[in-house]
């Protein structure tokens, strides 16, 4: 199996190299690990003592861990905190490392690559976010005896790792000195299948999202675009998304909308208000310090949907006709309704919240547009969503507090 494992992990180098020819962001997933070892190296020199090392595959994951390293930081200041990413996105937009001291991309998971990236870095501990699984990787951190765990870990019960011919990966998972576990549902499935280190911890994301939404960032342009209208926010929604979302421009003209796309490019931005068209269209980076000219809006910017959803009065997530819907719970930490495609099932917060009422699967815009018809005459629902959504956050914070008390036993 490791050798079946290795040999897949050396085609999908090659994809990356062949794809690298024509997609930017392969060519930085490239370049980012070009002269690593030597730059890792040198800051481990230069940085000794004990050391935390964070792996997060992207910018949601990075989310995910940064209680813990705030929380570890304050616990334990004179230890070190690596955070490696596996994505460019993730590498580059994480410009605040929360505490964090160095940061480096994981390089490719073959032994050899793994073997140095070990040796660079010599960690006492060794952190994977959510489910980053790495298992040359965690070979070797097995063959040094040091220790490796999973945080705001999500499992569910069709996973491959459980299937009868991935034994050897779920071995891996067995060594873990811990596996903490963000639901219950997901401890149920890995207790069935036979682990003893798993704990219910929660999820570190719940309490970044509670901190966001209880700081105090207004947006005085946003103040100037809604009015006195209702807002409805589109965020890193996709074209399955904008299919389901644009007929409401026609059919709810008394409100006002925003799309924060995942791409930002121009081309992607072009593209968009050639499908809003013929409404007029307002672009944030041309027009937030003016007079706006619309009721549409679109963020061409990263970094400031998770202070424009303080302003929603609907939130339509992106990703759920795709694959998979984005986090939803930035904009349940504001407190409004939710809507979201059905590829949903990573997320265990989107199944609770539907079922208490406050988020809504859909399927095809007709469905939209009855919800909305719902909701937009009637505060009183609109504020039962609000506080659904709110008190659920509430109810669940404190996970990067327990996941650390849990990791400090490890050391």
């Amino acid at each position: 199996m490791r050798l079946f494992y290795s040999f897949a992990i050396n085609l999908y180098l090659l994809a990356i190299r062949l794809v690298s020819l024509r997609s930017e962001k392969a060519k930085k997933w490239l370049e980012g690990r070009r002269g690593g070892s030597q730059q890792r190296r040198q800051w481990r020199k230069n940085n000794p003592g004990r050391l935390l090392v964070i792996h997060a595959a992207s910018l949601g994951e990075f989310e995910q861990g940064r209680g813990i390293i705030e929380r570890w930081k304050y616990d334990f200041p004179d230890w070190k905190i690596v955070v490696s990413f596996f994505s460019p996105s993730g590498f580059e937009k994480a410009l605040d490392l929360s505490g964090a001291d160095f940061k480096t991309y994981l390089p490719i998971d073959r032994s050899t690559e793994m073997k140095d990236f070990i040796s660079d870095l010599n960690p006492d501990l060794f952190v994977f976010i959510r489910y980053e699984f790495w298992f040359n990787l965690m070979n070797e951190l097995s063959l040094k005896s040091i220790p490796y765990a999973f945080v705001s870990a999500h499992f569910r019960s069709s996973l491959w790792i459980f299937k009868p011919y991935a034994k050897w990966a779920k071995n891996h998972l067995l060594k873990a000195s811990c596996i903490l576990i963000q639901d219950e549902m997901s401890l149920k499935v890995v207790e069935k299948n036979g682990f003893s280190n798993s704990f219910l911890a929660g999820d570190g994301r719940i309490d970044r999202v509670a901190h966001l939404a209880q700081e105090e960032d207004p947006l005085p342009w946003i103040k100037n675009f809604k009015g006195n209208r209702l807002l409805f926010v589109a965020g890193s929604p996709w074209s399955g998304d904008e299919d389901r979302i644009l007929g409401l421009i026609k059919q709810f003209p008394e409100l006002c909308f925003i799309f924060a796309p995942h791409d930002v490019s121009g081309a992607n931005v072009d593209r968009l208000v050639s499908r809003i068209l013929p409404h007029d269209v307002d672009i944030y980076s041309k027009d937030h310090t003016e007079s706006f000219r619309s009721n549409i809006l679109i963020l061409d910017t990263i970094g400031m949907l998770s202070r424009v959803y303080a302003y929603a009065d609907f939130a339509f997530i992106g990703g759920g006709y795709g694959e998979g819907v984005h986090s939803i719970l930035e904009p349940a930490a504001f407190g409004c309704p939710l809507f979201f495609g059905p590829k949903h099932k990573a997320f265990p917060e989107a199944g609770i919240l539907m079922e208490r009422g406050a988020a809504f699967e859909i399927n095809l815009q007709e469905e939209l547009v009855r919800k909305m018809e719902e909701l937009i005459p009637s505060n009183e629902k609109r504020q039962q969503c609000r506080v659904i959504c709110r008190s659920f956050v509430q109810e669940n914070k404190g996970a990067s507090s327990k996941m650390v008390a849990h990791l400090a036993r490890l050391v």
